[in-house]
């Protein structure tokens, strides 16, 4: 058995402003879903990234398991080319969290924090 992907699926509380989000760091919508005023699920991908989107309240009663309120209980860690012209770009409609820096095990990072608290963290190995 091979696992070929992961894509994780970010709970938000309000799907528009998180696509928009998502959208200013390169991402595109490929499929939402319903259609219309009020959609509650968006497929957002950039190049082999998918990132899923889904409002909270649409759980309704499933996965009680999932915390109902704003969590942001993960960190997403991004790969990266062009990390300064990204955290130039980032910087300029959102708060950096943690400011470029090089690690100890030689990749530039940077973090960001998204509408809903989950924490994003780019790097490249440069």
């Amino acid at each position: 058995m091979e696992f070929q992907s992961v894509s994780p699926n970010l709970y938000v509380s309000h799907l528009a402003t998180s696509m928009y989000f998502y959208t200013q760091l390169g991402f595109s919508a490929t499929a939402v879903f319903p259609e219309g005023d009020e959609p509650i699920f968006a497929m957002m991908q950039n190049n082999g990234v998918t990132i899923l989107l889904q409002t909270i309240d649409s759980l309704g009663d499933d996965l009680p398991e999932i915390p109902r309120q704003r969590s942001g209980a993960i960190l997403l860690y991004f790969q990266v080319n062009k990390i300064r012209e990204l955290a130039e770009k980032v910087g300029s409609f959102t708060a950096i969290l943690k400011p470029l820096e090089t690690t100890f095990y030689g990749a530039t990072e940077f973090s960001v924090v998204d509408p809903d608290g989950f924490v994003l963290t780019f790097a490249e190995d440069e």
